[in-house]
């Protein structure tokens, strides 16, 4: 398995040519899915290479069995069951963090016989991940409970007791080697759990705290995840959630999780939504130390039937945009699509939430026909991933509207390195940006990754576009196209 931080990556480019062409979008043969007449960044001045003077990065990794410290910013991918026979394409992105899921009908099964409930499944999803930092949704509901909800959650006495018991199981199992442990999915959707029962989402959530801290103090509860919205505003149903488990747990949870499914420009809405809830856990609920996670974040791509299309170079530069944004926000985590495209969900073959793997689906029938191996933005999560390795909490800072118009992350750590972007629509006029360190000599990287590129790939950022450039006095003069983010690096 790779365990590569940026200045590996750089460091790998060490006398590397730079491409003799500019960053370009379509004219490059890069159809990013952007205004025809979109520009490019503004190179004026010679293509030469450069070297990138960059020490050794602390990666974050820990050998205790605690996969990553969570001290740091981390990358991540919900890997779903279906794809748990997959780790070859896991181990190839690599990502510091995972999201799995335990079901409700593992609950249901280990309530029938729990003396001889098969853990092969579990032991083998989590022994080949044992040097991430794990996060597991439990699924404490089943058909079989004796609930009249829809859909049903645990009621009865005996129903409890049963919970318990899997509760505890679990924790003997595994309380040592997952460090996150999330109670239920999107618990404030309608859908999934009935708002006059959160208070019962909150002694559970409270039983699981109580099983797995006694096992492994170090490991941390979990809000179910927070559905998606157009805009920043909290929804009510999770301000009901939260005032309910805030009263009912002894102990406060340890985080939220945040879940993003929008169009491809609206990643940076990913950054508003996280602020708007550290506002909200600071102020209406004095949880300043809960951390934020975001551990379901995607745009589809392909032609679902209730969203416009996505292409491929669209999905790159969504990653790009709204994971920076959750890490200058403040979130620890920020997760991006599934390993794989589902091959079919809800019976859907062409659902959004079926097309936002990082590798396309052998098996699954795509509106251009069969595809396989990896999407572009499966080198933006190989990326992203080094890109956030060893960097610490406080270490992304985000500069809004400087210029207008503009979005703009530096990024503290040996390199430093800034990531910015237009947000308006066309082109933005020709500005000038400081330079991360007031470096005199950049890199630029586009953040579409070019076409054809080999995969497995061992230094992601050889899959992108990159120009040599002069700023003299820390300033570099730059023109961006809308949602286009470039990552510039000293050299």
């Amino acid at each position: 398995m790779l365990r590569q931080g940026l200045a590996s990556i750089c460091l790998a480019l060490l006398g590397c040519q730079a491409p003799s062409a500019p960053i370009a979008g379509r004219d490059a043969g890069i159809d990013a899915g952007l205004p025809a007449d979109a520009g490019r960044v503004d190179a004026g001045q010679p293509a030469d290479a450069g070297r990138l003077d960059a020490a050794a990065t602390d990666l974050g990794r820990r050998a205790d069995g605690g996969g990553v410290s969570t001290a740091m910013r981390h990358a991540g991918v919900h890997h779903i069951s279906e794809n748990w026979g997959e780790q070859n394409l896991l181990d190839e992105v690599d990502p510091s963090f995972i999201r799995i899921n335990i079901t409700g009908e593992d609950f249901r099964r280990f309530g029938r016989d729990g003396e001889r409930f098969n853990w092969a499944t579990l032991d083998g999803v989590i022994d080949a991940n044992s040097g991430r930092t794990l996060f597991a949704t439990i699924y404490p509901r089943h058909r079989d409970l004796s609930s009249e909800d829809s859909p049903k959650i645990v009621t009865t006495a005996a129903e409890y007791a049963e919970l318990q018991a899997w509760f505890d199981a679990l924790a003997l199992r595994f309380g040592e080697r997952i460090r996150w442990w999330q109670l239920d999915n999107e618990v404030n959707a309608p859908t999934s759990w009935p708002a006059d029962r959160f208070d019962d989402y909150a002694r559970q959530l409270a039983m699981l705290d109580a099983a797995i801290t006694a096992r492994s103090p170090a490991a941390r509860t979990v809000v179910a995840g927070f559905t998606g919205s157009s805009s920043a505003a909290i929804p009510g149903r999770v301000r009901q959630l939260l005032t309910a488990v805030v009263a009912g747990m002894p102990n406060p949870p340890d985080a939220i999780d945040i879940h993003h499914h929008r169009l491809w420009r609206e990643g940076a809405l990913l950054g508003a939504r996280v602020r708007a809830y550290r506002d909200h856990l600071n102020n209406a609920h004095n949880l300043a130390a809960a951390e934020i996670l975001v551990t379901e974040n995607s745009t589809h791509f392909d032609d679902p039937p209730d969203r416009p299309a996505q292409t491929v170079e669209e999905q790159a530069v969504y990653a790009i945009e709204s994971s920076f944004s959750a890490w200058a926000a403040g979130a620890s985590v920020c997760v991006i699509g599934v390993l794989q495209d589902r091959r079919a969900w809800r019976g859907e073959a062409l659902h959004r939430f079926s097309l936002n793997g990082l590798f396309y689906h052998p098996q699954k029938a795509y509106t251009g026909g069969a595809r396989q191996g990896p999407k572009l933005w499966a080198y933006s999560a190989k990326l992203l991933t080094s890109l956030s390795a060893g960097r610490p909490l406080d270490g992304f800072v985000r500069h809004p509207g400087s210029p207008a118009g503009i979005e703009r992350i530096d990024v503290a750590g040996s390199p430093p390195y800034t990531v910015i972007w237009w947000e308006r629509p066309g082109v933005s006029p020709t500005l000038e940006t400081a330079t991360p360190g007031a470096a005199t000599e950049v890199l630029v990287i586009d953040t579409i990754p070019q076409q054809g590129r080999p995969w497995p790939i061992d230094d992601p950022i050889t899959a992108f576009a990159t120009e040599a450039r002069s700023a003299p006095g820390g300033r570099l003069a730059l023109t961006l196209e809308s949602h286009r983010p470039v990552i510039i690096l000293p050299r």
